[in-house]
Parts: structure tokens; sequence; C-alpha cells
């Protein structure tokens, strides 16, 4: 039996078709070009549309379909299931605009529901366009961007949210899996955008005669994606930003670390899981810095292939320099609780002021923000699983995680964990 998986990203989309065991029969992705912080939810339907469309040519036998994709993002939809409004992405800010002379929106949403939010999160920027009076006309409810294509393939009307993406919104309570109506109204939040909401795979419809399964958030799929030993895994997943995850039961709130958070995966069954904004992002910003005094020399055609080229051959080639090493803490766009946090760079001396040394210390800072999630967890697994973009093309990233962790890292030959968990998801695991 084949099944398909899409992953709707917030840079790409992928479409990955396997045998539920994790043998790929066809994959393809492309770029998500529908924006950046807001995006064309009508581009993205295309884009998936387009990709379902080569996956059935290449594999015509595939017995059901399962999505997953970027969490957080808050799509409104009209009474008829028609989008009335951009997608609000992850990345949107707006929740750390001021509110008041001492508050942000993140913030006083925070104070007035006793739930630790952020700016990003569905229910922060739905609390942003209440306040400012900016909810669209004839929204009627609201989900994510994977919610409504799964909707849209099954010709539904209204979406089902998995617990996964709920959550992700943020006022949503983690023992009874199902949102936080007493803050809802201390929010101030009109109670009946809010979709049903299901901790379990359900079977939403059928596209083309094959069952869809609900869509699920993008961290839970690239877990069940890429650890084959769920109980015994840490993941470690490394993008634009970065998570360590493991599986778990229920851990009450006053035993997450700083900067945990638990989120839900199925049924009673939960991810701890400590993220990181700047993941492959902080290498990302010391390609920038390369680029720039390139272009400072004179060399104005340098492009970012080169740099990044330049970047990996100068840590592939020459071990760890030698004397002090240079501390870089990678929060350079602050931390889901405290977005005013910035990053640095310590222990500068007259030996170590060097790129190689710069480089070093951004992998270690990338490698150290996700032990410390693990450490302060408490929790101790036996494998250690790697995933992303950002981990498979850097080594040095990949050597310094095993040297944290005590554990050989296994990263999954065929990528793509996110498309693979969403397909394991539609086989029934």
């Amino acid at each position: 039996m084949t099944v398909l998986g899409l992953d709707i990203g917030t840079t790409s989309i992928c479409a990955a078709v396997t045998d539920g065991a994790g043998a790929l029969f066809f994959c393809e992705s492309a770029q998500n070009d529908s924006g950046n912080t807001v995006q064309d939810p009508e581009r993205i339907w295309e884009i998936c549309t387009g990709l379902l469309d080569r996956a059935f040519a290449a594999c015509p036998d595939i017995a059901g379909i399962g999505l997953c994709g970027q969490m957080h993002g808050v799509l409104y939809l009209d009474a008829r299931g028609r989008p009335v409004s951009p997608l609000y992405t992850w990345q949107d800010g707006s929740g750390n605009g001021p509110y008041n002379d001492n508050e942000t929106y993140a913030q006083a949403l925070s104070a007035r529901t006793g739930h630790a939010m952020a700016s990003g999160f569905g229910c922060t920027t739905l609390f942003v366009h209440a306040q400012r009076g900016e909810i669209p006309p004839g929204a009627a409810q609201l989900c994510t961007i994977h919610d409504y294509t799964a909707m849209r393939l099954c010709g539904l009307a209204r979406p089902l949210m998995h617990s996964s993406d709920a959550a992700s919104f943020g006022l949503f309570d983690l023992r009874k899996l199902e949102f936080d109506r007493e803050a809802l109204r201390a929010a101030g939040l009109p109670e009946g955008l809010f979709p049903k909401v299901t901790a379990d795979f359900d079977v939403l419809g059928a596209y083309k005669g094959r069952p869809v399964t609900v869509a699920i958030g993008d961290n839970q799929a690239s877990f069940l994606g890429a650890a084959e030993e769920p109980a015994r895994t840490v993941l470690v997943n490394v993008g634009t930003g970065s998570q360590c995850s493991l599986a778990t039961g229920y851990v009450p709130p006053a035993r997450l670390a700083p900067g945990a958070e638990l989120r839900p995966l199925c049924g009673e069954q939960y991810l701890y899981v400590g993220s990181a904004l700047c993941g492959g992002r902080a290498f990302a910003l010391a390609k920038d810095f390369f680029t720039q005094c390139a272009r400072f020399l004179g060399m104005e055609d340098v492009t970012d292939d080169a740099v990044y080229a330049a970047m990996d051959k100068l840590l592939k080639e020459n071990p760890p320099p030698s004397g002090a090493r240079l501390r870089v803490d990678t929060r350079f766009a602050g931390t889901r609780r405290d977005p005013s946090v910035r990053g640095s760079v310590t222990g500068i001396g007259t030996d170590n002021f060097t790129p190689g040394h710069l480089l070093r210390g951004m992998v270690a800072g990338m490698a150290e923000e996700l032990y410390d999630f693990y450490r302060e967890s408490g929790e101790t697994r036996g494998l250690l699983v790697g995933a992303g973009n950002g981990l498979r093309k850097n080594a040095a990233l990949r050597q310094a995680l095993e040297g944290l962790f005590g554990m050989p890292l296994t990263v999954p030959p065929c990528g793509e964990e996110a498309a693979r968990g969403a397909a394991k998801v539609a086989a029934g695991l």
C-alpha cells in the first residue's frame, strides 16, 4: 500500500509517496512563492494541487493522504469555507507591537489569560486584529493553512483542527485537549471563530476516492517521520528555526524547563519541545556577514552559494581552531518567551578574532541551544535522530551535536521527514 504525505511549509511545499514504512516512491518539492510573513492561500492551493496531480500520475495506486504544515499561522474563512484573508504565518511580528506604554500585545494577552503567549501564535495574531478592529468582514471561522487544504480537498465547508495545531495557536488547555474558553473570553476573542478540535488522527473525507486524514503540525509530523522508535528518540530538527523534541506523557506546566513547551502528539501522547527561533537562520546570518565583507572588499558579484561553499570548505578542511574559542549566543531573534533577548559574541581576544573561530562558535552555539533544552527536560533517551536541511547540509553542526548529546546522530537518508510523517498518519502508523 502506498500513501501520500503533503507538507505545506513556510518556504517550500513537498509531496511524498511512501509505503508507510519509509520507502519513497515519489518525492517532489516546490517553492512556496505565495509571500513571506503574509501568504496567499489560493497560490498555496495551486501549488498543492499541482504536486498532487503529479504524485497521482506517478503513483496511481495511492491509498490515502495525510497533511501537515507550518504551525501557529492563522487563516480566516467565511461560512462556506473560503478564505477572506491572507495566511498570517508564524513569522507575523504584530504581537511584538506596543499594546500600551508598558506591554506588547503578546504580553498583554499573557497577562489577561495566564497563558504564556508569543508573537506569531494564532491567538496572539487574532488578539491584535480584534484590538485593532482588523478581523476581516465575513470571517466566520479560522484554521491553519493545512486545515484549509485538507477540508477543501474533501469538499467540506468547515475545518477540523488537530490538537497539535490547536495548541500552537495558544490559549489551549493541554490537559483537556481543547481551547481554554475562559481564556478566550478573558481576551475578548470571538469564540465562534474557533473550530472543532480532535486529538486523534481522524479521517476527514476523501479526495479522488482516497481517505484524507486530519492535518497535523509539522513539528509532530517531522518527529513521526524521523523516529523509528519514538519512545527512545530525541529528535533535533534544524530548518529556519530549530527544535529539540521527545515523546512523553503529560507534563504539568510547573515541571517544564524555561522556554520549553508541551505539544499534543496523538491521544494522550505529547511532545516535549524546545524551540530556537534562529536555527539554520543563525548560519545564514554568518553567510550574510561574510557576503557583506566580500562586497566591502570590492567583490560585488559574490553569490550566496559561493559564500556558503567557502564556509563549508573552511569547516570541513580545517580542524577546530586552537586557542580560546569564541562563545556565540545564537538567540539573535530572541525567544518565544522574550523577543527582546539578543545574541552575542564573547571571549574575543587577539588570537581568535578570525572567520574560523566565528564559524565554529556559531555552530557550537546552535548545538548548545538545542542541547540545553534536552538537558533541562530531565529526560534521557537512547537514540539521537536529526532532521531538516539545516542539519543535513552542515557536517560541523552534526559533529557538535554528537559531542554534546554523547550519542551518535542518525539522519534518515530520504529527507522530507514532515511529509513522510504525514504519510505515516495516513497509513495508520
